[in-house]
């Protein structure tokens, strides 16, 4: 999906037929980034997954290769991977 829809726009057209939902950043050319280090619109791709009633899970990826194995335990937490948190809280409400 990274390399050729928006994520609503890969809901909107078959969000009847999603049974999984793997969830990591990206941008052109590399998808293996950290949430919240990539250019994801993810607000907009989870709305878009409530609306259509996903009723689904979601795994986040963690092994990425923007950050080292020691880095890993502590993690990189920027504004967007907070903002996503966040997201997924009031969704999940």
């Amino acid at each position: 999906m990274a390399r050729t829809l928006a994520a609503a726009e890969f809901v909107g057209r078959f969000g009847g037929h999603i049974a999984h939902v793997h969830i990591r950043d990206a941008v052109p050319g590399n998808i293996n980034l950290s949430v919240g280090n990539g250019q994801v619109d993810f607000a907009h791709g989870l709305k878009a997954l409530a609306d259509v009633g996903y009723p689904g899970h979601f795994t986040l990826e963690l092994e990425t290769r923007d950050i080292t194995d020691d880095q890993r335990p502590t993690g990189h937490r920027s504004r967007r991977s907070t903002d996503f948190r966040t997201h997924l809280d009031t969704i999940s409400k």
